[in-house]
């Protein structure tokens, strides 16, 4: 859909919602910049192969910031963030293409965290609240995360075996998980630091 006939690098996203079937009411937040184009060709992919399972109260999906300049972005207030909780497909292409089209990221951290914020105040009801992110880049808004308050799901996309610790962290502070196209990482409380 958006990675222009180029091969996927893998099946991480479409792997792991196959895996977790029993997730429910989701707030799906999408990382949409540049590096991201075959992991959001997938997450389109799944929602028009899922379409009718309505499992999916809300999206979110995020550019870091479009286009603004590094020094223009400040933690919380980086914007390039869309919403939509439509339930029809062409919708929700169409807010992902939007995404794209203002912005497509361009230095290393992002704005995971307010994405999420962002999210979690326009969908309170969602029960699962799912990030398809971008394990080589870091988080410009990792200290936001104490205001999370439900648990996060990290799809984890090009981790090659090695998981961003900051993504561990951010699972870890909300009781959340981590999800590879391996394997589910339910039980990060019980690690030691």
């Amino acid at each position: 859909i958006f990675n222009d006939g180029e091969a996927l690098p893998d099946s991480t996203v479409l792997t792991v919602f196959e895996r977790n079937k029993e997730w429910r009411k989701m707030l799906v937040v999408a990382d949409l910049t540049g590096s991201m184009s075959p992991y959001t060709a997938q997450v389109m992919l799944w929602l028009k192969l899922n379409q009718s399972d309505k499992k999916s109260e809300h999206f979110t999906f995020f550019n870091d910031g479009d286009e603004k300049s590094l020094g223009e972005k400040v933690i919380g207030s980086t914007g390039g963030i869309y919403h939509s909780n439509s339930k029809k497909f062409v919708d929700i292409l169409a807010l992902a293409k939007e995404t794209m089209n203002n912005g497509y990221g361009g230095d290393d951290p992002e704005n995971d965290i307010e994405a999420i914020l962002s999210g979690l105040m326009r969908c309170s009801q969602c029960e699962d609240v799912v990030i398809i992110a971008d394990n080589n880049a870091n988080m410009r808004d990792i200290d936001l995360a104490i205001q999370i308050k439900k648990p996060v799901k990290i799809i984890v996309c090009g981790s090659d075996g090695e998981i961003n610790t900051e993504y561990l962290d951010l699972a870890r502070l909300t009781k959340g998980s981590i999800h590879t196209i391996e394997e589910d990482i339910l039980n990060l409380m019980e690690v030691k630091e």
